[in-house]
């Protein structure tokens, strides 16, 4: 009986384990001799990642500053300079493309709690002749806290005469969610003020509260004699619609007029909304998302 040494035995074995190994190699060298060359087919340069195509044509994304702390709103000065609001609290300045150091004073205490802080801004129509400024932010109360409109002059280096001219009856002490609290003023002059439902859902279709409503006010904080609402002693006069969940983008089309509203909805249900004085928008009666 012939006899055999271990080495001799394990021979097939070593085999199996690198069989795979040895497959591999011998399909990459027959790709990389007979295949030709991948990047033959590969354009000569790659699309630049900051360059965006659109039907209207290619925009180029430019990064300005990378030194903000959960921006929330901005607006353009007459002489190209942007002012930015910072959720935490503070207002900032972007001149000749780059981020002021100096954080612009007058600015109140805010509450900061979830997506609650110095939220949206806007230029007064007429910011030229009066330097007038709008801030929304989270006001803190006995109530918790609510989205405040406020009013204040801007003399180019600080926000002078702040005061408030309009709070909204959203308040809420178990979080700072669903503020909603975008500014646009509207074409007439008057100003548009969103509110979320505060995460609250149903009193977004009650018309004794400004939650999960759009405002109207005029540019000094009271009511116009036209909203759709007025006559009505059972709702607030500032409603201008409702039942909306958390709407954070208002945009007035400078050819039409046209308001357009957009608003984080549960999951699958966002919207994109023409705005229309006292219509209701459904939420949360009516969603095409699962919250």
């Amino acid at each position: 009986m012939p006899i055999f040494s271990d080495s001799v035995l394990d021979q097939p074995r070593r085999f199996e384990r690198y069989r795979g190994l040895l497959i591999f190699a011998a399909i990459f060298a027959v790709l990389w001799f007979v295949v030709p060359p991948v990047n033959r087919y590969l354009p000569e340069s790659l699309p630049d990642p900051d360059v965006l195509q659109t039907e209207a044509g290619s925009i180029r994304i430019v990064t300005m500053t990378e030194r903000l702390n959960r921006p929330w709103g901005l607006a353009f000065l007459p002489d190209g300079d942007i002012l930015i609001t910072e959720l935490p609290g503070r207002l900032r300045r972007i001149h000749n493309g780059k981020l002021q150091g100096q954080i612009i004073p007058g600015v109140p205490k805010v509450e900061t709690q979830d997506q609650a802080g110095l939220m949206d801004i806007a230029l007064h129509p007429r910011f030229a002749e009066n330097r007038l400024v709008y801030l929304t932010y989270s006001k803190i109360g006995p109530r918790g806290n609510t989205p405040a409109l406020a009013r204040a002059r801007f003399d180019g280096s600080s926000l002078l005469d702040f005061q408030d001219i309009f709070v909204s009856d959203a308040w809420s002490n178990q979080s700072g969610g669903n503020t909603g609290s975008r500014i646009v003023f509207g074409m007439d002059g008057t100003l548009y003020m969103s509110v979320g439902d505060r995460h609250e859902q149903t009193p977004a279709q009650d018309m004794h509260t400004d939650k999960g409503k759009i405002l109207r006010l005029k540019d000094d904080g009271s009511i116009p004699a036209d909203n759709p609402f007025l006559s009505r002693l059972d709702v607030r006069p500032e409603i201008f619609a409702l039942g909306v969940r958390n709407p954070q983008g208002l945009f007035v089309d400078p050819t039409t007029g046209t308001i357009w509203e957009n608003e984080h909805g549960p999951r699958g249900g966002d919207e994109i909304n023409i705005l229309l004085s006292g219509h209701n928008y459904g939420w949360p009666t009516i969603t095409y998302g699962k919250n």
